[in-house]
């Protein structure tokens, strides 16, 4: 097995998860328009014993989400930008997330969540890192841009035409900030955006005031939304295993015209293209021609052993 240079250190791995996990309880904190009895208990019994819990105002709840997600990605802008020495950015996350670990205690048994912290983790948050360390321009365009209403069609539009990005806690406005940081260090020009909240039935929206209680980008000429959908992933994969299970061929593909189908399908705005799917039952090999068959056969794999180990790694 080739050894791989890793991109991030088991201190960085483990920190995301915990960043996502306290992110979460400050989204409860923003959506509690008063605090539950339990949650209040907490606090008191927390402070007995000599802990910081503390409750927060759903303005404090949003600010200090953002004051979090905005240290974590800048941090991980500065990693992959190559742009500083990372010490800075990476002791300012640590120091807010020890913080935030302490005070946001007393919002463990209220907070909800609706996605395991390996899915998150595993499947968004390392992965796109991961594609941007690969081919920046590919993962801007795919993940950034034509993946979500953000109110540009390029980069360069983006970040020149006064963009204002609204994202939602936990991991999608993580990975909001962390794109603006990014764009920032990369190009010298990057767009502006804040943390919205859900509530646990997504039937409410709160947004953090300004000074004059407004709500921010009021100015802005057009507004953007940051929503990872990578959950779509998760969702494609478990269609493609029943439809095998049915005896299925289920191909999924991505080099197709996102603009043009959403043309075709008729789609407002307010949705979005995330993949294409070809589904349907095998054909018969004899109905191809000559050059296909020959294309036709199954295409080998890396032995188990170059992939995969049992046990301890043995360098």
């Amino acid at each position: 097995m080739s050894k791989v240079k890793r991109l991030w250190t088991d201190e960085e791995i483990t920190s995301i998860p915990k960043t996502v996990e306290v992110l979460r309880r400050m989204r409860t904190a923003a959506t509690m328009q008063k605090p539950k009895l339990v949650t209040r208990a907490i606090t008191k019994l927390n402070n007995f014993f000599g802990g910081q819990g503390q409750i927060y105002s759903q303005q404090e709840a949003l600010l200090y989400a953002e004051r979090l997600a905005d240290a974590a990605g800048d941090f991980f802008a500065a990693k992959l930008s190559r742009t500083t020495q990372i010490k800075q950015e990476y002791e300012k996350w640590q120091d807010l997330l020890l913080e935030a670990e302490k005070r946001l205690v007393v919002y463990r048994p209220t907070t909800f969540i609706g996605t395991s912290l390996r899915e998150v983790v595993g499947k968004s948050i390392i992965g796109r890192l991961r594609h941007i360390a690969v081919d920046s321009h590919h993962t801007l365009q795919w993940d950034l841009l034509e993946n979500n209403n953000i109110g540009a069609t390029t980069v360069e539009e983006l970040i020149n035409e006064n963009v204002g990005v609204f994202s939602p806690l936990s991991g999608d406005y993580l990975m909001a900030t962390f794109y603006s940081s990014y764009l920032r260090r990369t190009r010298g020009k990057t767009f502006l955006t804040r943390a919205v909240a859900l509530d646990k039935n997504l039937g409410e929206v709160f947004f953090p005031l300004d000074y004059e209680g407004k709500i921010p980008f009021s100015d802005k000429p057009s507004i953007g939304i940051y929503i990872d959908t990578t959950e779509t992933g998760a969702s494609w994969e478990n269609l493609a295993l029943q439809g095998s299970l049915f005896g299925l061929v289920v191909h999924g593909m991505e080099g197709f015209d996102y603009n043009k189908a959403r043309e075709l399908l008729n789609l407002p705005k307010e949705y979005s293209v995330e993949m294409m799917i070809a589904l349907g039952k095998p054909g018969d090999i004899e109905n191809l021609d000559e050059g296909d068959k020959k294309r036709e056969f199954p295409k080998g794999r890396k032995p188990l052993k170059d992939i995969a180990f049992e046990g301890r790694l043995k360098l």
